[in-house]
């Protein structure tokens, strides 16, 4: 598979490189690198309105009424019960709480995530290309295991039915009930594997004079996250986070052309925004969230859907393509034979795969997906040329990843719409 970017690939350093890092590696081996990655690859400053506009599902209108007139108080201005100090703390426990009235509302049936603290120059354009609802939640200060090294994201969404391993309670699980409960298990583990979303928290927004510094540093912070779901989430195409500075809310898209954000607006003064934004969280589909709609698994019911690792989705996932005008379908072996945890670039995932009538020993081919600079040749076109050699991969079929229909790219799929010409480059 293959998708597809603008210039040529820069030579820079990659956080892949630390990628056979152990557990312990810290974010100050990790950081500068990453900082590199993301250098000229971030735009920030986006109308709140139009990067919602481009990016974010529509709600339905009087959902989101009906919410803003039961939690937001019209006369103050405010929404309810926002509180007095917006320490971390409090400010985890008011959007817990509402995000809970959120689904109350909207309806609990179709809600797929839930919410709580989590532990421990030109655009380049790259093009997505192929070699040979569940319900979600919010998830806040446990640190997330399962990657590189421990990160410590203030807010996660999961999957709202996601059982977790707990050992307060032995070989039980702790079920999406868990935090409903007065004294709720405070060691549920969390692994990256299992991220929808990911939003960090401040207390200060920073003063005027240092509000770039402060943006560049949050930047890279959730990228920091990102780069972990990236790398225990093979064929994740993209990642939504955000960030909540006192009331000021961000909103990022992270792909693999780099960083896109919004600016920053007051969660008081712009209320429908805010609803939107978070019912998205709770409510996307996995194609929103960015699992690659090509990639599938077959449901209870025995229909294909978008294969979705953060819900626990069972059995292979296959993919489908045509080759001399047959249709031929190949099982994926979950477990990557290798994955490139990086944000910013090709992505690289290989699976061994095996045909539909094979059982789990059959492995005989190997899918490479990845993402190429629109200007590169596909990388199959070059096995072509080379089939014969010996030595050599035999190359059985390449095409590039097509989404509803249209190649999908960073610029004209990923970030539909974005007016890039009311953006600032930063420095990443």
């Amino acid at each position: 598979m293959a998708h597809s970017g603008g210039a040529t690939t820069p030579v820079k350093r990659s956080s892949a490189s630390q990628s056979s890092e152990p557990a312990s590696n810290h974010l100050l081996r990790v950081g500068p690198v990453v900082a590199d990655e993301l250098r000229g690859t971030v735009y920030s400053g986006f109308g709140a309105l139009s990067f919602i506009d481009s990016l974010y599902p529509v709600c339905d209108s009087a959902h989101v009424k009906a919410l803003i007139d039961c939690t937001f108080d019209a006369q103050s201005e405010r929404w309810k019960s926002w509180p007095k100090e917006p320490t971390e703390e409090a400010v985890i426990q008011w959007l817990k709480q509402w995000t809970k009235r959120l689904v109350e509302v909207f309806g609990a049936g179709k809600a797929r995530s839930r919410v709580r603290n989590s532990g421990h120059v030109p655009l380049c354009k790259h093009i997505h290309s192929l070699l040979t609802w569940a319900a979600f939640c919010l998830l806040t200060q446990r640190t997330a295991a399962n990657g590189s090294a421990l990160r410590k994201p203030d807010v996660i969404f999961i999957d709202r039915n996601l059982s977790l391993p707990c050992p307060e309670e032995g070989d039980q699980s702790c079920t999406a009930e868990c935090e409903e409960e007065a004294d709720y298990c405070t060691v549920c583990a969390v692994s990256w594997d299992r991220v929808r979303v990911v939003g960090e928290l401040k207390e200060n927004a920073g003063e005027s004079g240092s509000q770039r510094q402060a943006d560049r540093k949050m930047v890279l912070t959730i990228a920091h996250r990102v780069r972990e779901i990236f790398g225990t989430q093979p064929g994740r195409r993209y990642v939504h986070a955000f960030s909540l500075c006192e009331s000021l809310l961000r909103c990022f898209l992270f792909d693999r052309s780099g960083v896109v954000a919004s600016e920053h607006f007051n969660i008081h003064s712009k209320p429908e925004l805010v609803v939107r934004v978070f019912a998205a969280y709770l409510y996307g589909s996995p194609d929103w969230t960015g699992f690659d709609p090509t990639i599938q698994v077959t449901d209870n019911n025995q229909h294909p859907r978008t294969y979705d690792p953060t819900a626990q989705d069972r059995g292979d996932p296959f993919i489908t393509f045509e080759v001399d005008s047959n249709k031929t379908q190949l099982y994926l072996d979950p477990e990557p034979l290798f994955l490139q945890p990086t944000i910013a670039s090709r992505g690289s995932v290989c699976w061994r795969a095996r045909r539909a009538d094979s059982d789990r020993g059959g492995w005989e081919f190997v899918v490479k997906d990845q993402w190429r600079n629109k200007e590169r040749e596909h990388e199959g076109v070059l096995l072509k040329r080379l089939e014969g050699v010996e030595g050599v991969a035999q190359r059985v079929h390449h095409e590039d990843v097509m989404v509803d229909e249209q190649r999908d790219d960073t610029a004209d799929a990923t970030r539909r719409g974005l007016d890039f010409d009311s953006s600032v480059p930063a420095d990443g």
